[in-house]
């Protein structure tokens, strides 16, 4: 049987979580979704600003919401997706990109140190997953997970053992939930970014040109590259797609590094 090609979606109708949704990757991401006419939800710690997607919402004339969560919390969790379900009633797309980086020493590093990472990174995507598969088989949708992963998942660099752990976890998990949920037409898959130019990046001493230079594809990593594969996976034209991780890093993990 040949299927007949499917042009690029918008995204009306569809109401798109995405967690870790006020700065960095997660911004540009709602961004994404908004202007493609989504209903866009971002989840954010209550440090993080919002401005920025708020004002997405008015200059695409969006609709959407920002809700205040602590990952580490289970009770937090289940506020959200109550609250999702009262106001929103379903979920068709989970971006699960919410995450914590803290780089620390191999000898310094704490068992505490490692469980945070790991509730957040791992536990947390996890428990987001659960809720919103219950939620798209309640109103029989045949959804879409993304994750965001990492580089480090594949390779790592000093002092980021907790972090590289819990990055491998999610390729994992993206597989195991993929066979988990396919038979309820939810697809599940991964993206791994490399070094992508976010907040974090811009301070004193970066240097976009030198930085560059590290890259087979001769620059760094923006936020739109990855927002553009977590549009394609959230798209129809992905659908036959689940429990792939995409590594998206303009060459880097391909290179002899030497």
């Amino acid at each position: 049987m040949t299927r007949k090609s499917k042009p690029l979606n918008t995204f009306d109708n569809q109401i798109v979580l995405i967690t870790g949704g006020a700065i960095g990757i997660g911004k540009e991401i709602a961004r994404a979704f908004i202007e493609l006419g989504a209903t866009v939800i971002i989840t954010h710690l209550r440090t993080e600003n919002t401005t920025d997607f708020l004002a997405y919402l008015e200059k695409y004339n969006g609709v959407g919401e920002a809700i205040e969560t602590d990952f580490l919390q289970d009770e937090a969790i289940e506020q959200l997706f109550t609250q999702i379900e009262n106001r929103w009633e379903k979920i068709d797309i989970l971006v699960n990109n919410a995450g914590l980086t803290k780089p620390k020493s191999f000898f310094q590093l704490t068992r505490r140190d490692f469980l945070e990472t790991l509730e957040i990174n791992l536990i947390a995507m996890f428990l987001c997953s659960q809720k919103a598969a219950k939620l798209m088989l309640k109103y029989d949708i045949p959804g879409r997970i993304i994750n965001i992963s990492s580089i480090h998942s594949q390779a790592t660099s000093p002092d980021h053992i907790h972090y590289s752990s819990s990055k491998g976890g999610v390729n994992a998990l993206t597989k195991a939930m993929a066979v988990e949920l396919a038979p309820y037409r939810i697809t599940v898959n991964a993206i791994a970014p490399g070094a992508i130019e976010v907040e974090r990046f811009i301070k004193p001493g970066y240097n976009r040109e030198k930085a560059s230079k590290l890259f087979p594809i001769g620059r760094m990593g923006l936020p739109s590259d990855i927002a553009a594969f977590v549009l394609f996976l959230a798209s129809e034209q992905s659908e036959y797609m689940t429990g792939e991780t995409l590594f998206v890093n303009g060459g880097l993990s391909a290179k002899l590094c030497l």
